[in-house]
C-alpha cells in the first residue's frame, strides 16, 4: 500500500485518491489529475509508479493516468521507460488500454512495436487506445500496418481513429490509400470523412468523386467541405491552408479518453 507523501489535500496520497474515485464522474476525476500533476509533479510521479504495481487493477490505470499526463507536460525518458516496461507485464485489459493512452502522451516512440502488436487484442477498449496512441508515438511501417488492420474493427470508434490516424499520416503507401478507399464507404459518416479527407490530401483519383457524392447528403460535415476546398486549390496555395494542427486535434481528445479509462476502471477492481 503507496504511503502519504504530504498532508495537503491535492498531493497524490492514499487521501487524495480516496477523493478521486469519490469525485463525482469521471471529468471531475480527471480535474483531480490534471491539477495534481501541474501542482505536484514530483509527488504524481512518486505516487504514480507506486501505482502501477498495485493489486486492484483500476489503482493500476491510476497510476498510468498520471504518468501519462505528468510526461504530457514534463517530457521523461524516466516515464517512458517506465510505462513502455509495463505494457510488456500487464495482461487486464483495464490498466493495459490505460498504459497504452499513457504511451502516446509520453511520446513513447520506444514501446511503438509493443502498441501495435496489441492490434488484435479481443478488448475494443485496448483496441481503440491502440488506435488512439499509435499516431503519437511515430508511425513506421509495423504501425502503419496496425492501423490499416484496425481501420477495418467492428466497433465503429475504434475504425473511427485508425482511419484518422492513416489520414492524417505522411504514408502514401499503397496498403494505407486501399485502407482509406476502403473506409470511404464505411457506414459512420465521421470515418468516411476521415477517409475523404484522406484521399484529398493525397489528390487520390477517387477523391473527387467520392466528395462529389457525399455533398449530395443531407448531413455533409465539415471535413467533407475541406476535402473540397483542398481538391479545388492550386498547389501553391495548399502549402499555405493545412488542417488544424494534429498534435492539438489528439491533445483535445485527452479528456475523452480519460471519461472511457475512467467508465473501464468503475466496472472492475
Amino acid at each position: 500500500m503507496p504511503q502519504p507523501l504530504s498532508p495537503n489535500v491535492g498531493v497524490p496520497s492514499p487521501g487524495w485518491e480516496k477523493a478521486y474515485w469519490a469525485a463525482p464522474g469521471d471529468d471531475a476525476r480527471f480535474n483531480l489529475e490534471s491539477r495534481a500533476v501541474l501542482d505536484h509533479p514530483e509527488d504524481s510521479q512518486r505516487y504514480g509508479t507506486s501505482l502501477l504495481t498495485a493489486r486492484a487493477a483500476r489503482r493500476r490505470a491510476l497510476g498510468a493516468d498520471l504518468l501519462g499526463q505528468l510526461a504530457s507536460v514534463k517530457p521523461s525518458a524516466q516515464i517512458v521507460d517506465l510505462l513502455v516496461s509495463r505494457l510488456e507485464q500487464e495482461r487486464n485489459p483495464v490498466p493495459l488500454s490505460s498504459l497504452v493512452v499513457a504511451c502516446g502522451h509520453a511520446r513513447a516512440a520506444s514501446g511503438r512495436r509493443q502498441i501495435a502488436d496489441l492490434v488484435r487484442h479481443p478488448d475494443s477498449k485496448v483496441r481503440f487506445a491502440v488506435a488512439w496512441a499509435l499516431p503519437l508515438v511515430g508511425l513506421d511501417r509495423h504501425g502503419i500496418r496496425a492501423l490499416v488492420a484496425l481501420s477495418c474493427d467492428r466497433e465503429r470508434q475504434v475504425r473511427d481513429w485508425a482511419t484518422f490516424g492513416l489520414a492524417e499520416s505522411s504514408s502514401r503507401a499503397r496498403i494505407t490509400i486501399g485502407a482509406l478507399r476502403a473506409r470511404s464507404a464505411d457506414r459512420d459518416r465521421d470515418t468516411r470523412a476521415e477517409a475523404i479527407w484522406g484521399l484529398a490530401r493525397r489528390r487520390d483519383v477517387t477523391a473527387s468523386p467520392l466528395v462529389e457524392l457525399e455533398l449530395l447528403r443531407d448531413d455533409v460535415g465539415e471535413l467533407v467541405q475541406r476535402a473540397q476546398k483542398e481538391l479545388q486549390s492550386s498547389p501553391q496555395s495548399r502549402g499555405a491552408r493545412k488542417r488544424t494542427d494534429f498534435r492539438s486535434s489528439i491533445q483535445g481528445t485527452r479528456g475523452a479518453s480519460t471519461r472511457i479509462a475512467g467508465s473501464r476502471r468503475n466496472a472492475g477492481v
